[in-house]
C-alpha cells in the first residue's frame, strides 16, 4: 500500500472521528497523531483533504444525497459518507489526480472500513459524479 493510500485511510478515519465526536480540525488531528501511528511526511497531504472536504462539506453532501437516488444522508453509514466526501472532493477540486486514482482508492477504503455492500454503493455514486461533475 502505497503513503499516499494510507494517507487517505487516516484522511477517512480523521473525517469519521470529527463527526463522531464533534472535534475540530486541529483537536481531530492531535487526537489522531496522539493515539494511533500517523505518517508525518504526509501530513500536508491529509491536511488539505480534511481542510479541502471540510470547506466543501455542504456541496459534497449535495453531490452525495443529488448522486444516491436522493438518500438522506442519514440513510448513509458514517463511515460510507466520508469515503464520497472524500472521494468527491478529489474528482470536483484535485485535477492532478486522475478519477480513476480516485475512485480506486474509494473502492478500497470502502472494502476496507465500510459494510458488503459498500464498495459497489460508493463506486456507483463516484462513477455518476466523475462523469457528471457540474449535476448539480
Amino acid at each position: 500500500m502505497s503513503n499516499r493510500s494510507k494517507a487517505r485511510e487516516q484522511v477517512v478515519q480523521i473525517l469519521y472521528l470529527m463527526e463522531q465526536s464533534k472535534l475540530d480540525i486541529e483537536a481531530a488531528l492531535d487526537f489522531f497523531q496522539k493515539n494511533f501511528e500517523s505518517y508525518d511526511r504526509e501530513m500536508p497531504f491529509i491536511r488539505s483533504r480534511i481542510q479541502g472536504v471540510t470547506e466543501k462539506l455542504e456541496i459534497l453532501d449535495k453531490h452525495i444525497e443529488k448522486t444516491s437516488n436522493h438518500w438522506k444522508l442519514g440513510r448513509i453509514p458514517k463511515i460510507d459518507k466520508n469515503i464520497l466526501r472524500l472521494g468527491i472532493f478529489e474528482i470536483l477540486y484535485c485535477e492532478d489526480i486522475p478519477k480513476s486514482v480516485v475512485m480506486d482508492e474509494a473502492i478500497e477504503l470502502a472494502k476496507k472500513f465500510g459494510e458488503e455492500k459498500s464498495s459497489k454503493f460508493i463506486n456507483g455514486i463516484l462513477d455518476k459524479i466523475a462523469n457528471q461533475p457540474d449535476s448539480l
